[in-house]
């Protein structure tokens, strides 16, 4: 749907790209292009001011949208008779709009929810308690500083601990969803035997990707000076991960350190376990195809057999 307007007897293929949390959305549709249309041909695209984009998938009556937000390119493509359209979810409003507004003496959530009104966006936000003057003075963050407000946003999400992120018109400002929780997709691949000489998989193009950066042992310092309590403080956090190689030393350990000024001792630990946490999660990526499934699921992992491939 384009401005509320069905398309999708025009529509020859669409793409949508969910990113983690803290990042726009993104799409891209490819419409016929056609001349004699004097409704929605060439005169219909350069007269529009802007385009607002939904993208649907379903059976029948019953449709499930994928993204919802704002064309940024619209490109007609005469030899090849398309109209490609690209662009961002909502999260684009937030980006594109600067403010020097901080609200030290409103806590986060409050902050969030205002920001949502103004674009007229639905606010799903957890309640904080936390006056956001307080990140604040702890970071050093002049009040005059001037940023967008999406990054308004991720940063008091990051002081949190929460994730932000926009589903349609409704803007998340919430804690990540527990791996308790999560659904799970078994992906099996059998290798080829000499009685069967070819793989099975319930999908198809499965490559498993590792970044030998990342699986080097991995340490992370977190470093404060609480004023209040006239204390420093330096807690470490290690993951190790790294195998010595058959005749080969190991190699040094990838250390990142953090200095985050009044944080209180078991503050130290918590920031540096999330820290931890967020680093390690980057060793492995999976690319897999399958069937498609568009029943809303907030969260997933990808769980692999223990032998998944040879």
């Amino acid at each position: 749907m384009v401005n509320g307007t069905r398309m999708d007897n025009l529509l020859l293929e669409f793409g949508v790209q969910n990113n983690n949390y803290f990042s726009a959305d993104t799409f891209q549709a490819t419409l016929h292009l056609d001349d004699s249309d004097t409704q929605y041909g060439p005169a219909f695209w350069a007269s529009q001011d802007t385009a607002d984009v939904q993208i649907l998938v379903g059976d029948g009556e019953v449709a499930q949208q994928l993204i919802s937000g704002r064309a940024d390119d619209v490109e007609l493509d005469y030899p090849r008779r398309e109209i490609r359209l690209s662009g961002r979810d909502y999260t684009a409003d937030l980006l594109e709009a600067v403010t020097t507004e901080k609200w030290p003496n409103r806590t986060a959530s409050e902050i969030v929810t205002d920001i949502a009104g103004r674009h007229n966006l639905t606010p799903v936000v957890t309640a904080t308690s936390t006056p956001s003057g307080t990140y604040y003075t702890r970071d050093h963050v002049r009040l005059t500083d001037e940023s967008t407000e999406w990054n308004l946003v991720t940063y008091l999400a990051e002081q949190e601990g929460f994730v932000v992120y926009l589903s349609g018109k409704e803007l998340h400002f919430e804690s990540p969803p527990l791996d308790a929780d999560a659904t799970r997709w078994v992906l099996k691949y059998e290798p080829p035997t000499l009685a069967r000489p070819y793989a099975r998989a319930n999908g198809g193009g499965l490559i498993l990707r590792r970044n030998l950066t990342v699986a080097r042992n991995v340490i992370v310092k977190v470093v404060s000076w609480n004023s209040k309590q006239k204390k420093a403080f330096e807690v470490t956090r290690r993951a190790d991960k790294a195998r010595r190689a058959r005749g080969v030393s190991d190699l040094p350990s990838q250390t990142f350190v953090y200095r985050l000024p009044g944080l209180t001792e078991e503050q130290a630990i918590q920031e540096a376990d999330r820290r931890l946490k967020a680093i390690s999660q980057h060793e492995r990526s999976v690319e897999w195809a399958g069937p498609g499934d568009v029943s809303p699921v907030s969260y997933t992992h990808l769980t692999l057999p223990t032998t998944p491939y040879v």
